[in-house]
């Protein structure tokens, strides 16, 4: 169990959708605004964040842990130094400083398109008349 001592009264975290909340609301992030600088799908940081995620991949915590400046061992299982809300909020504002990170799974989904048979077909291919009589 960790505790955080940001404020007069301990804040303990325990799981990491704790953890992520914790970081989102210290450094005054909107889920939407998580998941462009972490390089997310629309809606991923609010589903880990709600506990409908349970395998969340390792490319998935390192940017996530990058833009909070804190070690992918504390945000996955609570262990090492607990970050200060000051080095969370200076951590943010340099992620935004290099800007959002590019989605990491947008290669699979293109590929997945081009195999489909509509892309085999041809796209641009006219549709023919149903010759039914």
């Amino acid at each position: 169990m960790t505790t955080l001592v940001g404020t007069t009264t301990p804040v303990v975290v325990q799981s990491l959708p704790e953890r992520l909340r914790y970081l989102r609301t210290v450094a005054g992030l909107k889920p939407a605004d998580l998941d462009k600088l972490a390089g997310l799908g629309r809606g991923h940081s609010r589903m880990v964040e709600a506990g409908e995620r349970y395998r969340i991949e390792a490319l998935t915590l390192a940017n996530l842990a990058e833009v909070y400046g804190v070690s992918m061992d504390w945000l996955y299982r609570g262990l090492g130094e607990q970050p200060t809300e000051e080095a969370i909020r200076e951590a943010v504002a340099s992620a935004w400083i290099r800007g959002p990170k590019e989605k990491p799974h947008s290669a699979k989904r293109v590929s997945r398109r081009r195999g489909s048979a509509q892309f085999r077909k041809g796209a641009r291919a006219k549709k023919r008349p149903n010759r039914r009589v």
